[in-house]
């Protein structure tokens, strides 16, 4: 098994502890070595899954990486420090579903379960699709992106890197999402959108 270490320390965490037992369950493939986070002091474990400080923790040699975190900042910065230390980055999508072979989903990303990517579609490194979201065909998404649960994205979207849409958010086909936007729970979004946006 391989053995896997996880950035956060949030719910995003628990889910990605959640994820990774049923991949294993199909198909032993992760050891948990632990959280790494900064320790506020009170909790020692998440899941029964130890935390680490991330300012003391050594990782062990041949191991993997993941960032369950949702701020797409502070995952592109993990991200940076994980390339540094040539850290092997995880992928983990859920067991259940469906992925068409012409979809392209970049190294880091976590696919959590009830989830659909439709054809034709590229989502970048270090993303997180949680649950119940619908995103469309013919899709390019950047690095670092985080769409929260029942979200809807139409077809042929173009989004930037290190983007941010909120749960329940709906945006219809064809528009552009710049990059280091933020979309608001429950927007729907009927024209583009520029970077550096929060809406």
């Amino acid at each position: 098994m391989k053995r896997l270490y996880i950035y956060g320390g949030g719910s995003i965490s628990r889910e990605t502890i959640r994820l990774i037992n049923k991949i294993n369950l199909k198909n032993k493939t992760w050891k948990i070595e632990g959280i790494i986070t900064k320790l506020r002091g009170f909790k020692k474990s998440i899941e029964g899954v130890k935390l680490f400080d991330e300012k003391k923790v050594k990782i062990k040699a041949n191991s993997y990486a993941i960032c369950a975190i949702s701020d797409p900042t502070i995952k592109a910065n993990i991200l940076k420090k994980l390339k540094k230390s040539n850290i092997k980055i995880a992928t983990l999508v859920c067991p259940d579903i469906h992925l068409y072979k012409d979809v392209k989903l970049g190294s880091g990303s976590i696919v959590l379960s009830g989830s659909q990517i439709g054809h034709t579609t590229t989502i970048g490194k270090n993303s997180l699709i949680s649950f119940g979201v619908d995103i469309g065909h013919n899709l390019s998404i950047g690095d670092n992106f985080t769409i929260l649960p029942n979200s809807t994205v139409g077809g042929y979207v173009n989004i930037g890197n290190n983007v941010m849409i909120g749960s329940g958010a709906n945006i219809l086909p064809k528009l552009k999402i710049g990059n280091n936007s933020r979309i608001g729970i429950g927007s729907t979004i009927i024209k583009n959108i520029k970077s550096n946006t929060t809406v």
